[in-house]
């Protein structure tokens, strides 16, 4: 079998033949030529099979994910010159007012219903594959570039690293429109292997995880944020991933809580494949595996080992190579890597020492361990300084995840202006801890100043298309409770309701009239902030 969802089953002949037909009726209705083809499906086995039909005809395919707002399809619609939509009617009347002029819209039935032996181009290695577009969760997303060499490169070194087979059941979570699906889709079936494209949203995790049960899944990928909720449901339950003989977690930071629940949860010969990547660099510049033996150092998992055809350095602000063991931007060399940003020249440069190989500077720090492997050190541009003292979120959000009471976790930074303030903790309880004094238990692991200034319990983080935390909406959910915090009960006094507010702004959390000072838990530059505007507020009357 090639590909199964909770409605389609294909084998590779029955599949093989769709492809053929998608790829004549695109040549039929579009004639030949180099413009791009959106695909807009639910999650499913038809989405992969359209992708390769599209490259059969020699155009690069752009991706889009329907449950996204109108606005981004409809600017990813514009922006990237698609000259046809492969889409359901619904979703195609959905976005009916917001379509480009001269946009032609299919449907697969269209595509599947054709009959004849078509005369399938020739494609260059150089032909563009993809147009995918990033999450654009700090701004609009861009176009990122790649060709069929570049593609194929990527899906035979994942091949050659975890030996992909016929034998091989594997797992599509990640949506077709991020650089996730890449390696699963073409990784299973240009190897023989069967790709279970089941919908997380669908089915949720409890039934997802049966479903992986019943189709004996060898090979699981998935960002840790979802890997989590799995292993929760495998302990809370009676199914069990026995199959599993390695479990890709990569796309967000990896925790050694997420290694000990991988053991506990999964056979005890399986291997975990953790790595760091972008859509830019076509996957992974660095990776390695985790045994049940491997011994895991420290709050951090490391990122990988060095990748062939990929070269990394650490480098300063000047573009210098730090010294070893110090923390400098990963900086990433390769043929291989995407070409480039869609009707942009920016973000991309040449190598001086390779005329085909590009340059690409990630934004990310690391620090090369003396073992060779690298660190993930958080984001360049997330560093920041709270009084006095330069902090990486990414170290106290590691912190708040691996509390026993937190199933997900993430850290906002509250700033006035460009100046960091305080961090808050949004968090999502395990069933029994909804009560857990957050801010105490990290008290207990953290400096002072590390210490989030709030903690706020939500039912579920916001995710990205790709199940990374959506930053962004995060950073909106705060600053909303910020204005809610300035209209929860009000002081009756004004003198009163002055000093109140002054508070809540300092410690960034409501107060009630009647709280003690004391009982607040202010930390020692907060606690002489509250005495010095109290002091100013009573010499003010």
């Amino acid at each position: 079998m090639a590909i199964s969802d909770a409605e389609l089953e294909l084998s590779y002949a029955n599949a093989a033949e769709r492809v053929r037909r998608a790829a004549y009726a695109v040549l039929k209705n579009l004639g030949p030529g180099t413009e791009p083809v959106a695909i807009a499906l639910d999650h499913g086995a038809r989405f992969p099979l359209i992708m390769m039909a599209v490259l059969a005809a020699g155009r690069a395919y752009v991706p889009l994910d329907v449950d996204f707002p109108i606005e981004r399809n409809a600017h990813i619609l514009s922006h990237s010159g698609a000259c046809a939509l492969i889409a359901d009617s619904k979703t195609t009347e959905h976005l009916r007012n917001r379509l480009p002029d001269n946009l032609q819209t299919l449907t697969p039935d269209d595509l599947w219903s054709g009959r004849g032996e078509p005369t399938l181009p020739d494609i260059l290695p150089d032909a563009v594959a993809y147009i995918i577009y990033t999450s654009g969760s700090t701004g609009a997303p861009k176009g990122i570039v790649q060709n069929q060499r570049n593609l194929l490169h990527d899906v035979m070194q994942y091949t050659q690293a975890i030996h992909v087979n016929f034998e091989d059941r594997m797992t599509l979570l990640y949506s077709p429109s991020v650089n996730g699906a890449i390696r699963d889709i073409y990784g299973s079936l240009l190897n023989g292997a069967t790709l279970y494209a089941f919908s997380l949203k669908k089915l949720g995790v409890s039934a997802l995880c049966a479903a992986f049960e019943a189709a004996g899944i060898t090979i699981y990928h998935s960002v840790p944020t979802i890997f989590r909720q799995i292993c929760t449901a495998l302990q809370q339950g009676t199914v069990r991933l026995d199959q599993v003989r390695l479990a890709y977690l990569a796309g967000d930071r990896l925790d050694p809580d997420d290694v000990i629940a991988f053991r506990r949860n999964f056979p005890s010969d399986a291997l975990i494949l953790t790595g760091i990547g972008s859509t830019e660099n076509a996957t992974l510049y660095r990776h390695w595996f985790i045994a049940k033996d491997t011994a895991i150092d420290g709050s951090k998992v490391p990122v990988g080992r060095a990748l062939p055809d990929r070269h990394v350095r650490l480098i300063d602000d000047h573009g210098n190579e730090v010294r070893k063991g110090e923390v400098g931007e990963i900086e990433v060399t390769s043929r291989y890597m995407a070409l480039g940003y869609h009707k942009r020249s920016d973000g991309f440069g040449v190598s001086s020492d390779d005329p085909l190989a590009r340059v690409f500077r990630t934004g990310d720090l690391g620090r090369l361990r003396p073992d060779g492997l690298l660190e993930f050190r958080g984001r360049k541009d997330d560093q920041i300084k709270l009084r006095g003292v330069r902090i990486e979120p990414a170290f106290v959000e590691a912190e708040l995840r691996t509390l026993s009471e937190v199933v997900q976790g993430a850290i906002v930074v509250r700033r006035c202006g460009t100046v960091a303030t305080a961090l808050v903790a949004y968090w999502v309880a395990n069933p029994g801890h909804e009560q857990a004094q957050i801010r105490a238990l990290l008290a207990e692991r953290l400096p002072e100043v590390m210490v989030p200034s709030q903690a706020v319990r939500v039912p579920s983080l916001p995710l990205l298309d790709n199940f990374k935390i959506n930053r962004h909406a995060l950073q909106c959910w705060d600053q909303l409770l910020q204005v809610k915090i300035r209209r929860e009960r009000p002081a009756a006094d004004p003198v009163t309701r002055q000093i109140q507010i002054g508070f809540q702004d300092i410690l960034g959390r409501s107060i009630a009239e009647n709280d003690m000072l004391t009982s607040l838990e202010p930390d020692s530059l907060q606690w002489l902030q509250l005495q010095l505007f109290s002091r100013s507020s009573r010499d003010g009357q």
